[in-house]
């Protein structure tokens, strides 16, 4: 299921991923280096688009004060016009930096994007590592 939902997004993100240049370094990177995936895997309350909005108005503010984090404008838009009621947020941790992909749960359009050239302060708790496209261990699936 983890291979599967990392191949639908990278997928999406292949297809579809055009309108956030700086996916093209993800793209460029996926398959040769270690990184960290993590998903929501269902819609559920956290995942509502109410609540992914609230959270990222939040920290587009925070990011004014000096974290440099490409994308906030065309993603908060994105968030307030969408039909979808539940938002995916994948998050790919990579050795160029971090790549926040917003999408709806059938991986058919991505509502945002961010780039950030920092790792996060933490690894999210149900993150799976991948290593050139596969995942390493099936452990947690």
């Amino acid at each position: 299921m983890i291979q599967e939902r990392f191949d639908l997004t990278m997928g999406l993100i292949r297809e579809k991923g055009g309108a956030f240049p700086f996916l093209q370094r993800l793209l460029y990177v996926f398959d040769s280096t270690v990184l960290v995936f993590s998903y929501f895997n269902k819609p559920s309350r956290g995942n509502a688009r109410a609540n992914i909005l609230a959270a990222y108005v939040v920290r587009s503010s925070q990011r004014l004060k000096g974290a440099k984090v490409l994308g906030y404008p065309s993603l908060l838009a994105n968030l307030r016009e969408t039909r979808h009621k539940h938002i995916c947020v994948s998050v790919f941790i990579t050795e160029v930096g971090t790549f926040t992909v917003l999408s709806d749960f059938d991986c058919e359009e991505i509502i945002g994007s961010l780039f950030s050239p920092e790792a996060p302060d933490d690894v999210p708790l149900f993150s799976h590592l991948f290593m050139n496209g596969e995942l390493l261990s099936r452990e947690r699936e």
